[in-house]
């Protein structure tokens, strides 16, 4: 609060060398702050700012902040001591900045590179997970199903009674689950236990040491997965009949270049969650993920027809695992769980392969029960970084996709991520989809 204006400048003291000057790089936002009488409160300015000059070698633990004011006064301000591990750091930089409030400028400036630096840590700094097996190894599977948990598991018994009671599931298939809350690691392990000896199917636990988010989980799990086809399927997407994944398996088809492939998922209710996945820009420029048809009838005609589609859900999505593999997973860069999976359908693009949207299976999808369980999820904070940063990567690339389907144009073999607009390869012809 600084109704006069005295405030001559912030300097963020270090170890050597000359402070580093913080006014010029805030960045301000409204607040409210209590007064001290019970429930009021004042308006304020809330600010953030990130000096990427301040630190080098060991973590400033206790920096010293210095008020300069215009009366030549100064202040000097210690804060607690701060968090050393990056998992905490980015839970607090995540909640720097309210999400209302948080604009390209401020994610680009002031939270990505925070966030960026936190992942790239945590990811050169993960300990290899354990892996127990429940029953005997599956010699040449001809699928592998990973499914990462995180914190909820009310729908893994439904699940697995569902992948048990399909034959062809038990004969091909082998079933990976990668635990990114290690926490509860006995217990899942109990009850997969006591699920294997009830329903007789095999499975795998690959627990990690520490949480790493959805796009390390998955990975972790296709490193363990030996089946030619790779399912990355939710924890709380359930089938709902037999024999849907060898028919997904066959949409799959190299010499059509169909290099990913996703059901019709359903809430459950019976109402449409996902009938492929499209880009659309919001006010701001930033391309968002959307999906066809989301909340019409299951049996609504548009989205009962097979056909191409810019991307698919990583709720279920099917794919190779060698293409899996060569286009190096899911992207950790993204935080926590939101994008990586359309990232992904860009880099299966960009390889010169379509996707396909496969409505011939449904299954439920509860959408969305682990990840609001995460205490460093926040659907504006973190999601709005992830949206930041995959416009950021494939904003050309994008707004030419969508540009074709919109035309019905030739598809487009998306190139890196790069100023430079794609080469038109001609691969489907497509037919207009209304989004709803």
């Amino acid at each position: 609060r600084d109704p006069d204006e005295l405030l001559e400048e912030v300097l963020l003291h270090r170890a050597g060398g000359e402070p580093v000057a913080m006014l010029p790089r805030l960045q301000r936002f409204p607040v409210r702050l209590p007064t001290g009488e019970e429930g009021e409160t004042r308006a304020a300015t809330g600010f953030a700012a990130f000096a990427c000059d301040y630190a080098a070698g060991a973590p400033v633990l206790q920096p010293r902040c210095e008020i300069k004011l215009r009366s030549g006064t100064t202040l000097t301000l210690r804060p607690p001591v701060q968090p050393a591990d990056a998992a905490t750091i980015r839970a607090r930089a995540l909640a720097a900045i309210p999400p209302q409030y948080l604009t390209a400028a401020m994610l680009e400036e002031t939270l990505a590179p925070i966030l960026a630096a936190c992942q790239e840590e945590l990811r050169e700094s993960r300990p290899e997970p354990s892996v127990q097996r429940f029953g005997p190894v599956m010699a040449r599977p001809k699928a592998s199903v990973v499914i990462p948990l995180y914190r909820v598991y009310d729908f893994l018994r439904v699940q697995v009674a569902a992948f048990a009671g399909d034959p062809w599931f038990v004969e091909h298939a082998e079933l990976i689950y990668v635990l990114d809350s290690p926490e509860h690691e006995a217990e899942v392990a109990h009850l997969l236990g006591g699920l294997h000896l009830a329903y007789g199917l095999p499975m795998q636990l690959v627990a990690m040491r520490r949480n790493g988010g959805f796009s390390a989980a998955c990975n972790a799990g296709a490193l363990q997965a030996r089946g030619e086809a790779l399912a990355l399927v939710n924890s709380d997407v359930i089938p709902i009949g037999n024999g849907w994944l060898p028919t997904l398996i066959g949409k799959l088809d190299r010499q059509r270049r169909v290099g990913a492939v996703g059901p019709k998922l359903l809430y459950d209710d019976g109402s449409l969650q996902h009938a492929g996945l499209y880009f659309k820009r919001d006010s701001k420029g930033t391309w968002l993920n959307h999906h066809f048809f989301k909340g019409m009838p299951g049996s609504y005609g548009p989205a009962n027809v097979e056909r191409p589609v810019p991307g698919v859900t990583g709720a279920c999505i099917v794919m190779p695992r060698a293409l899996f593999d060569e286009l190096g997973g899911f992207d950790e860069s993204y935080v926590i769980g939101d994008y990586e999976d359309s990232d992904l359908c860009l880099k299966v693009r960009r390889a010169g392969f379509g996707i396909v949207y496969a409505p011939s299976v449904a299954l439920y999808h509860l959408e969305r029960q682990s990840i609001s369980r995460s205490v460093d999820y926040t659907r504006g904070a973190a999601s709005q970084h992830n949206a930041w940063l995959q416009t950021r990567r494939w904003d050309a690339q994008i707004e030419a996709l969508m540009l074709a389907f919109a035309t019905s144009v030739a598809e487009p073999a998306l190139p890196e991520p790069a100023p430079s607009a794609p080469e038109l390869v001609p691969r489907f012809t497509f037919r207009r989809a209304t989004a709803a």
